[in-house]
């Protein structure tokens, strides 16, 4: 799994941009630190995985054991994120998701790709895997997309009389990244995520082949690239 960009986006009228925020830690962890070493469970997790005809191929044991292994603290993990894991049901979960997904790269009829030497430009696809949705999408779009995300935090900040983003955060969780589920979440949580998607989008859209953004199924953490230094 790559690793997932761990900043909070703040958003400017039409600009947006990375911008770090430091993160308060109990007397043990951050946040941040949680993050990461669930990063590093997925990491691991890959390890014992492999793909053969667009499948997951796996032994149920090995998978099981390397979460049992990890001894990951999910009540700290929780607490600091507001997420409600268990090691029981994210065993579950992961299970779940290396039966039913597969793994492979869908292409729209729009996509266009331009000879790059085996790298990937102006796609326009998404994809998906055990533990992240995946979207390809051109320079055009992707500011286009950019837009769309920008006039949601707009109208939301608007709408819900949220004074700064700053003011958006004193209502968060301690987070050091976006971690929410935008189908389902509060308004502000849903602002900072437009946020989030607006400047990642904006960041990776340099140069002529466009953004490819991650979001991971178990914290939706976004991560991106520019299509042209993007490699499976």
């Amino acid at each position: 799994m790559k690793k997932i960009i761990s900043s909070i986006l703040v958003c400017f009228i039409t600009i947006c941009a990375f911008i770090p925020i430091e993160i308060k830690a109990d007397e043990n962890k951050s946040s941040q630190d949680f993050l990461d070493e669930f990063d590093s469970l997925q990491d691991d997790i890959d390890k014992v995985i492999t793909i053969k005809d667009e499948k997951y191929v796996y032994n149920e044991r090995n998978v099981i054991q390397v979460i049992e292994n990890a001894n990951f603290d999910f009540d700290g993990f929780n607490k600091k994120t507001g997420l409600n894991y268990t090691e029981e049901g994210f065993i579950k979960e992961v299970l779940y998701q290396l039966s039913t997904t597969e793994p492979k790269i869908v292409y729209s009829e729009s996509s266009c790709s331009i000879n790059t030497k085996g790298t990937y430009c102006g796609r326009n696809a998404v994809a998906e895997g055990w533990n992240y949705y995946r979207k390809f999408t051109d320079k055009t779009k992707s500011e286009a997309d950019a837009k769309k995300w920008l006039k949601l935090y707009e109208d939301n900040m608007d709408k819900y009389q949220f004074d700064s983003i700053r003011n958006i955060q004193d209502v968060l969780p301690d987070w050091g990244r976006i971690i929410v589920g935008i189908s389902s979440i509060a308004p502000a949580i849903e602002t900072v995520y437009a946020l989030n998607m607006c400047g990642a989008l904006r960041r990776y859209n340099k140069g002529k082949c466009g953004t490819v953004i991650d979001t991971n199924k178990f914290t939706t953490s976004i991560s991106g690239w520019s299509q042209d230094t993007f490699t499976l």
